[in-house]
């Protein structure tokens, strides 16, 4: 940060840059900061006055592919190439960590499922490696920081020499950054940053966003732009 922004960051207290001190933001005006902030304990699904509903069999929440709008967290404690079938035999979406070797990811790219990779497996298998512009895969570029440019240019460049692949990245957690996604041309995004039980991002590094107002924020720029990429 020290780096990219030398005035906007300052450490005080122990220490210097990456050691234990407070930090200053500088630089910022309040029309930067979301006004309204709401995580899913400050809100509710108010039911309708009366309903011609009569069964809860009659409700139908599968998609055109018959699964449930859900994707399950890439992170080897919750999905495995073991036990991945049992997710989709359930009608959940998966996305194959990128924890598993990576030759047998590659191998599970013919299954027709999301398959994760780091941001240099993507580049080293998609930009100079052996896949040519006849596949269409289905990708996830995991990263702890779907903030950086580097991420954007990667997805650019993969696009332009696989136009049939699917790609999915993030996280984010900030909802402007959703339009350069939709500039880059990524088919997916993931939103929010460590908000899961076993994940620390969030409170380790104390980037974030709550949730509801970051999905609501971001669904309110998808539907008043015709934005494609899904979130």
């Amino acid at each position: 940060r020290k780096a990219v922004d030398p005035e906007g960051y300052q450490i005080y207290g122990l220490g210097e840059w990456g050691e234990i001190g407070g930090l200053i933001l500088h630089n910022w005006e309040i029309k930067d900061i979301s006004q309204n902030l709401n995580d899913y304990d400050d809100v509710a699904i108010v039911p309708e006055v009366i309903t011609t509903i009569t069964s809860r069999k009659e409700c139908n929440p599968y998609d055109e592919n018959g699964r449930l709008p859900i994707f399950c967290s890439p992170m080897d404690s919750v999905i495995d190439e073991l036990n991945y079938q049992e997710f989709i035999d359930n009608k959940i979406n998966v996305v194959l960590p990128r924890t598993i070797p990576i030759w047998k990811r590659q191998e599970m790219l013919t299954t027709g499922e999301f398959v994760a990779f780091s941001l240099a497996e993507a580049k080293e298998l998609f930009i100079n490696g052996m896949y040519n512009h006849t596949e269409n895969f289905k990708i996830c570029i995991d990263m702890a920081n779907g903030h950086m440019e580097d991420l954007l240019e990667t997805v650019k460049t993969i696009k332009q020499l696989h136009p049939k692949i699917t790609i999915m990245t993030g996280n984010i957690a900030n909802p402007k950054t959703y339009i350069e996604y939709e500039k880059a041309g990524v088919d997916y995004v993931r939103v929010g940053i460590g908000g899961g039980s076993p994940c620390l991002t969030s409170s380790n590094t104390g980037v974030h966003f709550p949730y509801f107002s970051l999905l609501d924020e971001i669904y309110y720029l998808k539907q008043n732009n015709g934005y494609k990429c899904k979130i």
